[in-house]
């Protein structure tokens, strides 16, 4: 832990001269007086003071305190330094002469003279009071040595009880010189105390927030101390805080080469290369400078990410677990980290334990973040942040946070006076530490951990370069598909309120049974209290062209994200759409039309339901639905909110309460009933994008995650005795590698790096990259983004809707993103919009494909492409991006998409890329699984390889791609055999007929049905 820093060292008292030079003061606070020692604690003894009276003391204190009252600060000190030669061990003499020299600041003289004082006293076995020790210190930081400043502070701060004055200073100098972690221990301090004071008890449960800054003390150290580097620490927190992790390590590396002891920056160091995901690099640092031997937390948080990226999961978790219990206050990134290293080193409990600490400590950072940036702080999220705090076992701030909701009058909580009282009790025993400290000290450096560094070589930049051209052309026109989403706003502007920001659903299934994938797209149009003037509308694919059909339900909800799949087996796509406000089933008639079964089927509830699916949840081969809910409605659709111009603009989800998802299970008879074991947990989040299918390929059935907004994404799995549990976090999946909380919105799943799993990429807020989830062993998952080379260009945008898609069938995955912001600008010259992007992937390494990606304004300029049927004309314009759906529209054998986006129709782009392999299409049926047979897994065996592919549900956000299931082989490869392992446990597999064509395979029929050649 980082601990009290020793004081400068002590040199031997000042003899002074007769003359010294005379410099005028600014100001004499003599908290010590030569006349009244005892108010310093300055206990002389009988023997010192008829010493002192021997000496004429009356003549001394009759002329020094008319000097005083005349501010004759220069005669003073020559009177002072005359005393001295007679009584030159005096510390109460020593002490006046100090403080006349910081009158008349000469602060080089005033610490010299302190450091006398400091002597004297020390070998008269005298206690420094804490006003002489504040005001030694200010010589320190005025002479801009400030680290100085702050030693002489900590050096005395271990050794007896000092007064809240001097721990509150400790903490602002800390902070000023970007010692954070110190600088919260030293507000803990004043909670044992119980001298905290409101605004200080939110900087204490903020990760890695400033409790103070004074930029004028950091320039007049950087004037008057240039070689001292150790300040400069303060300026790498500002661009870490910023988002600037790279600009913030060439700050810190000159500071930890200059002063290699200095330890609070060899701590941010590590935790500036782990942000950056620099991993090499931060396992040489963590080698040359071993946490064993350098105790600070960033130094173990930084050494167990290298040592769970190199393999070592049970080191890994060593190191996370001595971060996290040297920094309790601000843990929540080494909690995340130790709970998934536990679970790869196979222990589950523990982990567990550790998660479940982890995802309170995120909600204590997001709630304190919302706090912070609230007009009028809430009373309700007050008291919530007290509760939080004592579940955590940290009391005296849970009493604090109490009493800061009891002087709230601001969204007032409900039953507030039953909440203070349970947490004025004892919190419950914080058991977890102890296992925790067992764990630590039973586990040893791995002989090998020298080796991590040159073990971890940086992926290779120069793959890539012979991608083909990608050729997506938007030929919505033509095609004739007419529609645009809106958000029924009167004002026509977008993301006034925020129930518009979202965009709507699009789902992609064959609804009428001719082998043509068709489109069912959502719809706004009004306030969501209201009906809407304008419907949800369907079309139709008549041999590669859209035809609207006419709904005879009429659809006039606010609606949200689709789910196609057939949920009562009859072999017809139906429907479940969400929305703001009630949710609708639709059962397919098989004409055409839909018939509204939502009262009968016993779906309740008015929520705000973002992405939905359709599946068999449970392996009882009926279908179940699942619904992804977002805010808590309850002032969500009238609370207005405003940028500090004024301007009004959607709120900041983080205002409002998360509302939990629900599954519906299938009865068997058109009935669905609430899965009691899911509606248990207390699990809300924010949810936006939705996977379903079998993620680990370990435990039977289906898993369940969501992408959340501003919380820890979740990871649904069903135990044998089909209760569920949420394990996002142990998993590796509840946050990005950073360990917190993103706003994750859209989701693509596939099979990047083909070892027959599934990976995930999740698209994130501007200024957070979007998340590359490898999956590593089954079931766990380790963010890639940063060794990826994901990051730096997902960073700038906001992405929404995502696709991972072999576009040209070179055995190597695409990954298109659309973006867009969800507020207006601050400049008024910006917009919404965004370029969206192409990424190609080789040797596990995203490539931004600047040829089709336009993530300028000089660059679609220099393009000079009109926004319509020209090859990749839609990536030369900016876009308001939002939904995604996949499908082969034209039936040529290349995937094809459909993006919607916020006030701009929707729009078709087909896929014209050049195809270097060919596509095995198959669809399934299932007949003891359900028919949809989501889980499913496919694998295409040829004369060289095996390829796998997934039948899945819940397409990511707010969508639903084509059912069929696409395998890319090369031409030059022969196909002897495909396999098909069924939800069921049945599997079946046949040698197809001569060349590869799209087939339907029928669950334990051991036959397929040939539907056309590709």
């Amino acid at each position: 832990m980082n601990g009290p820093i020793a004081q400068p060292q002590l040199s031997k008292p000042h003899r002074p001269r007769k003359t010294s030079s005379c410099v005028a003061v600014l100001y004499f606070v003599s908290l010590c007086s030569f006349f009244l020692s005892a108010n310093v604690g300055c206990n002389r003894t009988d023997e010192s003071e008829s010493t002192t009276s021997q000496r004429r003391p009356e003549s001394f204190r009759t002329k020094f305190s008319a000097l005083k009252r005349a501010k004759n600060w220069a005669a003073a000190d020559e009177l002072v330094l005359s005393e001295l030669i007679r009584r030159p061990d005096d510390p109460d003499l020593l002490l006046a002469a100090a403080q006349v020299s910081l009158e008349r600041r000469d602060w080089d003289s005033a610490i010299e003279r302190f450091n006398d004082y400091a002597i004297a006293s020390e070998n008269q076995s005298r206690t420094i009071a804490d006003p002489v020790l504040l005001q030694w210190s200010q010589a320190f930081c005025n002479s801009g040595r400030l680290v100085d400043g702050i030693q002489v502070l900590a050096g005395h701060a271990g050794k007896t009880s000092h007064s809240a004055d001097l721990h509150r200073r400790l903490a602002e100098l800390y902070s000023i010189v970007g010692d954070l972690h110190a600088s919260q221990a030293q507000l803990h301090q004043l909670v044992r105390q119980r001298q905290i004071r409101g605004d200080e008890l939110y900087f204490l449960a903020s990760l890695k927030q400033r409790y103070k800054e004074d930029p004028n003390l950091l320039r007049l150290a950087d004037t008057l101390q240039p070689n001292d580097l150790r300040p400069q620490l303060s300026r790498a927190v500002g661009l870490w805080m910023s988002k600037k992790p790279d600009a913030a390590l060439e700050v810190t590396d000159p500071i930890v080469q200059e002063h290699d002891d200095y330890v609070p920056a060899i701590g941010f160091h590590a935790f500036l290369l782990a942000e950056s995901g620099r991993l090499a690099d931060l396992a040489a640092f963590v080698t040359d400078h071993p946490p064993t031997q350098i105790n600070h937390p960033d130094l173990w948080y930084g050494a167990g990410l290298a040592a769970l990226a190199g393999g070592q999961s049970d080191w890994a978790a060593k190191c996370f677990a001595e971060s996290l219990l040297a920094a309790e206050h601000h843990s929540h990134l080494p909690a995340t980290q130790l709970a998934i290293s536990l679970s790869r080193a196979g222990h589950e409990s523990l982990s567990q334990q550790v998660a479940d600490r982890a995802k309170m400590l995120q909600e204590l950072y997001n709630r304190c973040l919302a706090y912070f940036e609230e007009g009028l702080p809430s009373q309700a999220n007050s008291i919530r942040i007290a509760e939080i705090l004592w579940q955590l076992g940290r009391h005296d701030e849970a009493v604090g946070w109490s009493k800061i909701a009891g002087n709230l009058q601001h969204d007032p909580a409900d039953d507030l006076t039953k909440r203070q009282a349970a947490i004025d009790k004892t919190p419950p025993r914080q058991r977890w530490a102890s296992a925790l400290s067992d764990f630590a000290e039973s586990v040893s450096p791995p002989d090998e951990i020298a080796s991590l560094a040159t073990s971890m070589t940086k992926p290779s930049s120069d793959s890539g370069d012979d991608f083909g051209e990608i050729l997506l052309v938007d030929e919505t026109q033509s095609r004739g598909l007419e529609f645009q989403f809106d958000t029924g706003e009167p004002t026509g502007q977008l993301a006034v309120w925020l129930h518009q920001i979202n965009g709507g659903g699009i789902a992609a299934a064959d609804f009428d049974r001719d082998g043509w994938d068709d489109v069912y797209l959502s719809q706004a149009g009004s306030d969501p209290l209201k009906s809407s003037p304008i419907t949800d509308q369907l079309f139709l694919n008549r041999d590669g062209n859209f035809q609207r059909a006419s709904l005879a339900t009429n659809l006039d909800d606010y609606g949200q994200g689709v789910a196609a799949g057939d949920i009562n087996a009859d072999g017809f796509p139906d429907l479940f759409v969400g929305n703001i406000g009630p949710n609708r089933v639709l059962i397919n008639n098989g004409d055409g039309q839909f018939t509204d079964v939502t009262v009968a089927s016993g779906i309740l509830g008015s929520h705000w339901t973002s992405s939905v699916a359709i599946a068999d949840i449970n392996g009882d081969a009926i279908a179940d639905l699942i619904e992804i809910n977002y805010c808590v409605l309850d002032d969500v659709l009238n609370r207005p909110c405003h940028s500090y111009t004024g301007v009004l603009g959607a709120c900041p989800p983080v205002d409002f309460d998360g509302d939990p998802d629900k599954v519906w299970l299938g009865n068997g008879d058109g009935t669905f009933r609430l899965d009691e074991s899911w509606s248990s947990i207390d699990q809300a989040g924010r949810g936006l994008g939705l996977v379903v299918a079998d993620l680990d390929a370990t435990n039977p059935g289906l898993e369940v995650f969501v992408s959340n907004d501003m919380s820890a994404n979740h990871f649904w799995r069903r135990q044998n005795n089909g209760v569920w549990s949420e394990e996002a976090v142990v998993r590796g999946l509840g946050y990005g590698v950073g360990g917190r909380a993103q706003a994750c919105m859209g989701i693509a799943v596939a099979d990047p790096d083909g070892d027959a799993d599934l990976d995930l990429v999740v698209t994130n807020f501007s200024e957070e990259s979007n998340n590359f989830f490898v999956q590593q062993s089954p079931g766990l998952f380790g963010d890639q983004t940063q060794a990826s080379g994901l990051s730096g260009p997902s960073t700038p945008v906001l992405g929404f809707g995502v696709v991972m898609s072999d576009f040209d069938a070179d055995n190597r995955m695409d990954l298109f993103v659309t973006n867009g912001h969800v507020n207006q600008p601050i400049d008024p010259n910006d917009t919404m919009a965004q370029y969206s992007q192409l990424f190609r992937y080789d040797q596990s390494r995203w490539f931004l494909d600047h040829q089709t990606s336009a993530i300028s304004e000089s660059a679609a300029d220099d393009a000079q492409i009109e926004h319509g049927e020209s090859p990749n004309g839609y990536f030369a314009a900016k876009h308001v991006g939002r939904t995604i759906a996949t499908a082969d529209f034209d039936r040529d054998g290349r995937l094809d998409m459909m993006v919607g986006h916020l006030g701009e129709p929707t729009r078709l782009l087909m896929n014209r890329s050049p195809q270097r392999g060919r596509v095995v299409s198959v669809s399934l049926v299932g007949t003891r699984s359900h028919r949809d047979a989501a889980g499913a897994r496919i694998e295409v065996k040829t004369d060289r390889r095996t390829v796998t592919g997934h039948r899945i549900a819940g397409y990511g956000y707010y969508c639903t791609n084509t059912a069929n299931v696409g395998m890319i082989i090369g031409n030059d490869e022969t196909i002897q055999e495909i396999a098909v392992t069924w939800p069921s446990g049945i599997q079946d597999s046949f040698v197809p007929e001569r060349k590869p064509t799209t087939f339907t395979v029928i669950e334990g029929q051991g036959s397929v049905a040939r539907i056309g050649p590709l």
